[in-house]
Order: structure tokens, then C-alpha cells, then sequence
């Protein structure tokens, strides 16, 4: 059911716009990409303070996994954190079902 849902759109629409930035600058890094993403849906979605921070963070981080990226996403536009959701493993496991049917796990 999530999977239809913002969870899982935002998934996608993340997914392909990670594909298709990817295929288009082969030579630029994840991190590099993440950071245009984060860039264009802070261009695109009325974000508080506290969101812009969260997904600007994520993007940043040399670490994080287009998975991790797409989670904080979701959970920031939602106004949750991952220790507060009791479900956030069900959204998680949406996220990567999502990215996975995109061919990006």
C-alpha cells in the first residue's frame, strides 16, 4: 500500500532523476549528484529550515547511499525522524523495493 503512496513516489522520482543525472554526467560523483537533487527539489518544494538543513546534510556527507538520501528525504518532508517512526522499516523496505525496480540497488 505505501508503495503507491509518497514513500514510494518519492522514491522513484528521486531514483530517476539520480538515473538520468547519472547518464548524462558519468564523470560526476553520487555525492555530486545527490547534492543536485537536493538542490533541484529545494528549488521545487516549500522546505521549512529544518528540512532544507536535514537534506542538505545528507546530500553532503561523503557517506550517504542514494537509499539513505532517498530515506531522509522522506522522512524530513514528512517532519519524522527515523527513531520516531515505529514503521519506518516497512518505508524503508519501499524505498529499496522502489529503487530496486529502477535498477539502483
Amino acid at each position: 500500500m505505501a508503495k503507491y503512496g509518497t514513500y514510494g513516489q518519492t522514491a522513484r522520482t528521486i531514483g530517476r532523476q539520480f538515473a538520468a543525472l547519472r547518464a548524462r554526467f558519468p564523470e560526476r560523483t553520487q555525492r555530486d549528484i545527490l547534492r543536485e537533487i537536493a538542490q533541484l527539489r529545494h528549488a521545487a518544494v516549500p522546505y521549512t529550515n529544518t528540512q532544507r538543513t536535514r537534506i542538505g546534510q545528507a546530500a553532503w556527507r561523503e557517506d550517504t547511499s542514494l537509499e539513505g538520501f532517498v530515506m531522509t528525504v522522506v522522512l524530513a518532508e514528512s517532519n519524522l525522524y527515523e527513531h520516531d517512526v515505529p514503521r519506518a522499516a516497512m518505508f524503508r523496505e519501499v524505498v529499496r523495493e522502489e529503487l530496486a525496480r529502477l535498477g539502483l540497488r
